[in-house]
């Protein structure tokens, strides 16, 4: 779903559903459900902190947002989101070398070109795991060659 500018704006701002100027509203179908699955998106598609932000007003939970925000990010290939790293590594323990490692898992198991990696994610990749184009394509065929080998191993992670 992509965002009218003004709805971003106002999401931007902090605005409440009860602040919303009228003709925002009526962009929004006079839905706070869409408010509120806008302010959602918005707040996880540009890694916002929980605190400070409206959409702790949207989920009460923030551990939960914060998973939400990382499945998200793991599955669009983006960057760890290092400006919110006091959260992830001391709340929810995720640290930049495991949320790669799982972010690399799920390339190699779904048989992705290490080209779909974005640059700088795959430059966060061969920076921490020590994994670049060739390093992976040398891990695929490991892959390929111990499941042609052993048909009962399924995965990279066995």
């Amino acid at each position: 779903m992509s965002l009218n500018k003004d709805v971003e704006f106002h999401i931007r701002n902090n605005y409440a559903w009860t602040k919303l100027p009228l003709a925002i509203k009526q962009l929004l179908g006079n839905s706070q459900k869409s408010w509120e699955k806008a302010v959602l998106e918005y707040s996880i598609r540009n890694q916002l902190r929980w605190r400070g932000n409206v959409v702790r007003h949207v989920i009460r939970d923030e551990r939960k947002y914060y998973e939400e925000l990382l499945q998200y990010s793991r599955e669009h290939l983006m960057l760890f989101p290092y400006h919110l790293s006091d959260v992830m590594v001391k709340g929810l323990r995720v640290t930049p070398f495991s949320y790669y490692i799982g972010t690399m898992n799920d390339i190699m198991s779904n048989e992705k070109s290490y080209d779909s990696l974005p640059n700088f994610t795959a430059a966060d990749c061969l920076r921490l795991l020590g994994i670049g184009r060739n390093q992976y394509i040398d891990l695929m065929n490991q892959g390929r060659t111990k499941t042609v080998s052993n048909p009962s191993c399924h995965s990279l992670a066995q």
